[in-house]
């Protein structure tokens, strides 16, 4: 934990072998991490530092997300096709949500409003978009090789979700509706293997990062 104000290091907690991808809960006092490498979620007092309690998942979890509410906290995994589901308050692992179009995920994101989650499968090229109301999987679009990061914008023009393309030197933007997403259009980054992509809080720039 870094204090922003100073940049100094106020706290340093081990929560296991390949650390991946965490959330805040929704009160700010704990964050919950995924290990890639211990099958594990690590619960971090994020006040003082240190390990509050280890929540066993599955082989290879790789990102948490936390609903909205804060009541539920999602985890994708890089070793099977489902995500598992955790009540925040109890930390019990609930029924997971399974069928997902590929079995290696690397990133998620939830939208604003908490009704879907968008989970992205680099090695395969694909994104399973997952229904969240009805815990089941709504659609799996077939996208490009290196299909990574989704990111959600909400602007005047409508609701989008932006995917980097990292073996098509491109970004892809889809328009969210209440059923299948629609491709709205296709940009030429400029740069090799875009990666992650990050929206401003006003939903009018998109920074994408490159990874050559």
């Amino acid at each position: 934990m870094i204090d922003t104000r100073t940049n100094k290091v106020l706290s340093t907690t081990d929560v296991g072998r390949a650390a991946h991808e965490g959330s805040f809960t929704s009160d700010g006092k704990q964050f919950w991490v995924a290990n890639r490498g211990r099958d594990t979620v690590s619960v971090v007092d994020a006040v003082h530092g240190g390990l509050i309690a280890n929540v066993r998942v599955g082989e290879g979890p790789s990102k948490v997300l936390m609903s909205p509410d804060g009541r539920t906290a999602y985890v994708n995994h890089t070793s099977k096709s489902e995500i598992t589901v955790i009540d925040v308050r109890s930390r019990k692992v609930k029924k997971p949500i399974t069928g997902l179009g590929a079995t290696f995920s690397s990133d998620q994101a939830i939208s604003p409003d908490g009704k879907r989650i968008w989970v992205s499968h680099k090695r395969d090229g694909k994104i399973t978009v997952v229904d969240l109301d009805r815990q089941k999987v709504l659609t799996v679009l077939n996208t490009g090789p290196d299909t990574n990061h989704p990111q959600f914008v909400d602007n005047r023009e409508g609701k989008f979700v932006y995917l980097t393309m990292g073996g098509l030197d491109q970004t892809w933007v889809y328009k969210r509706t209440d059923g299948a997403p629609k491709l709205v259009t296709k940009i030429k980054n400029g740069g090799h293997a875009p990666h992650g992509a990050w929206a401003s809080g006003d939903g009018s720039r998109l920074y994408v990062g490159l990874e050559k």
